[in-house]
């Protein structure tokens, strides 16, 4: 490890949120995901980058996939409004 533990617990969701900041699109949850990687046990952390794959994409690809179902299936609705 480059820093102690300690320090990056600190520092990690630091930089997450100030770079969502900087680019506009703060979500609270996206600085939880670095911190569950942060703390999580062996299995997660041998999966390195695929952590970003399992579970994070593929839930937010589920999340698109229900809206899409979802708003889709009443006739007054439309998602998304624009392609």
């Amino acid at each position: 490890a480059f820093i102690p533990h300690w320090l990056s617990v600190a520092i990690t969701p630091s930089i997450a949120i100030m770079a969502m900041t900087v680019i506009g699109v703060v979500h609270p949850p996206a600085t939880a995901t670095c911190l569950i990687f942060l703390f999580a046990g062996d299995q997660i952390k041998e999966l390195g980058w695929l952590f970003l794959a399992m579970p994070t994409l593929t839930g937010c690809l589920l999340l698109i996939l229900v809206g899409l179902i979802f708003n889709n299936s009443f006739p007054n609705r439309k998602y998304p409004m624009f392609w």
